[in-house]
């Protein structure tokens, strides 16, 4: 009897440690808020500028903080080496600089806490924000995006997408957008009927062909130049625009100078039109521009 209850309790330990030998990392589901960055250079610079708690980044990918992993310096851009491609920031981080570290991978889905993320200048082609509903500053500028998706960021203030391959941006759902910069996409249409916190709207360098900014009331620095906005199209974007004072002027980008072709046309009455709201109409090098 005795034997055999020793070989039973032997045996458990058996499975038990075996089962704890099996365990992988990636088989643990892991409950603290955390962001994934992946990238193939074995380095990366990080600006961990604020957090709501205490920070640590996983860089040898074992899932054991260890204590040259702990972040004591805030709003500093260090350079970390890790021995994988992807590293782990652990923490409830708001604010987080990743730019410039041909980053083809970035998943931020397991940070609610985040509200600023400056992404640009990687290599990104997907980015996934649905799940930080407190972001309020984006900056994606110049990856390899094709889609992006801001439906469920309505605290969202500030977006810079410049330089991407977005052919779609729907902002029905950010009303409190007061910076808008989406220019040197393939966008063919923009609607910013339901953005009327905005005050700057960079959108040139794309492929419209018309634009109506008459909800935008609080409007002040437009740049719409190197698109495809002629005649009739031209003479509803100068009316909608919105009124301004003589001491408020508006700026209106509509022509690109230099080589290459531009799409749009602003004649001489329609120049009128703008000025006569108080607009100063440039061309793309803040030069005026008359309409000839």
């Amino acid at each position: 009897m005795k034997t055999t209850l020793k070989l039973a309790i032997w045996s458990l330990a058996a499975l038990i440690a075996a089962g704890f030998t099996a365990c992988k990392k990636d088989d643990i589901e892991i409950t603290e808020p955390h962001m994934t960055l992946t990238n193939n250079l074995g380095y990366i610079e990080l600006d961990i500028i604020d957090a709501e708690s205490e920070v640590w980044i996983d860089l040898n990918n074992n899932g054991i903080k260890e204590n040259n992993e702990v972040i004591s310096s805030f709003h500093n851009k260090y350079g970390y080496s890790f021995s994988s491609k992807t590293v782990t920031i652990y923490g409830k981080v708001t604010e987080l600089d990743c730019s410039g570290n041909q980053l083809t991978a970035l998943d931020v889905s397991k940070n609610s806490a985040l509200i600023i993320l400056e992404c640009e200048q990687n290599r990104l082609t997907a980015l996934d924000v649905s799940k930080n509903s407190a972001l309020t500053n984006l900056e994606c500028y110049y990856n390899q995006l094709k889609a992006l998706d801001v439906s469920k960021n309505s605290a969202l203030k500030w977006l810079n997408c410049t330089g991407n391959q977005l052919t779609n941006l729907n902002l029905s759902k950010n009303t409190n957008l007061s910076v808008l910069v989406c220019s040197k996409n393939h966008l063919t249409a923009l609607n910013v009927s339901k953005n009327s916190a905005l005050k700057w709207l960079y959108c040139n360098d794309n492929q419209l062909t018309e634009l109506n900014v008459i909800k935008n009331t609080k409007l002040e620095d437009l740049h719409c130049y190197n698109n495809n906005i002629y005649d009739s199209k031209m003479d509803a974007l100068v009316n909608s625009l919105p009124d301004r004072t003589a001491s408020t002027k508006g700026s209106f980008y509509v022509i690109k100078t230099g080589y290459g072709e531009e799409g749009n046309t602003c004649n001489p009455a329609q120049v009128y039109i703008a000025t006569n709201k108080n607009w100063k109409v440039l061309n793309s090098d803040g030069q005026p521009y008359n309409g000839q």
